[in-house]
């Protein structure tokens, strides 16, 4: 606001060095300084704003130039300034202030957003393994009963449970814990199938998706990566564990409804819990 404030000065004391004009129209000049001072209030405003980015730089400038364009047409109502006056101080900066202006609203609003999508997208994710949330999953499961009603085909739903995650966590704490489900995820994540999808359930609680996947083809999958765990080491500040994890498998069209195949698969989890832990139950 100084450079701003010290141009404003310069253009008017410039501007003074002109003669008065006698016949002032007070319509037009009380036109002209109100425009000029609803821009101002607008460089204020937007020189105020905390937030910064090379976007919201341009619009700055923009504003600014457009400002003295305004400062010195309002001289010019007053003052019978010469054509080089108004050439550098109105004419000039009036044109480059909204080609500016119009660049730099254009690129803030590309900007806006980009960041509105990465909100919404962040929304999906939850923030600590780095997978998708409960909500997110839903809405593509259900897209996905959708998908398979209308094709014929099957899929599969799989629910995993971390056994003993609660002695763990009580035992080395809760930074050992979350480095836990943040392992896990990443070595399930980089072992499942491109079209697979992943997913927090809540605490210690995964589940996947396996799309146009037999259950008896989901059971060698979902095998084959409860043997990964098992073998797995899970070292975080001078703490080394092993751990295992049990499942619960579902299969669609046995079960037609989102909340059935999920508490088919839940159901299934408890079982293979009971049966001692560290095993897959399919139903």
């Amino acid at each position: 606001m100084l450079l701003v404030s010290t141009i404003a000065i310069l253009v008017c004391a410039l501007g003074g060095l002109y003669p008065s004009i006698s016949n002032i129209t007070l319509s037009n000049l009380i036109s002209e300084s109100f425009v000029t001072f609803i821009v101002l209030i607008a460089v204020v405003l937007v020189n105020n704003d905390t937030t910064s980015n090379s976007k919201q730089g341009l619009v700055k400038i923009g504003l600014t130039l457009i400002f003295i364009s305004l400062l010195a047409d309002t001289i010019d109502e007053i003052r019978a300034v010469s054509e080089v006056y108004s050439l550098l101080l109105e004419d000039i900066p009036e044109l480059l202030g909204y080609l500016v202006l119009l660049i730099g609203i254009i690129g803030w609003l590309k900007l806006d957003a980009s960041y509105k999508s990465k909100l919404a997208d962040m929304a999906k994710i939850d923030s600590l393994t780095n997978t998708l949330n409960r909500r997110a999953f839903r809405e593509l499961l259900t897209k996905e009963v959708a998908r398979s009603a209308r094709s014929g085909h099957t899929f599969s739903l799989a629910m995993i449970d971390i056994d003993n995650f609660k002695d763990l966590n009580d035992s080395y704490g809760h930074a050992y814990g979350d480095y836990i489900l943040k392992k896990f995820s990443e070595i399930i994540s980089g072992n499942i199938r491109q079209n697979d999808i992943f997913c927090r359930w809540g605490g210690e609680e995964f589940i996947i998706l396996l799309p146009e996947t037999f259950a008896t083809e989901a059971l060698s999958i979902i095998e084959e990566l409860r043997v990964l765990i098992q073998t797995s080491l899970f070292t975080f500040d001078n703490t080394t564990e092993t751990i295992t994890f049990s499942a619960g498998i579902a299969n669609y069209p046995k079960d037609t409804d989102i909340d059935a195949l999920i508490k088919t698969a839940d159901d299934a989890l408890y079982q293979a819990k009971s049966k001692g832990r560290n095993n897959t139950v399919l139903v």
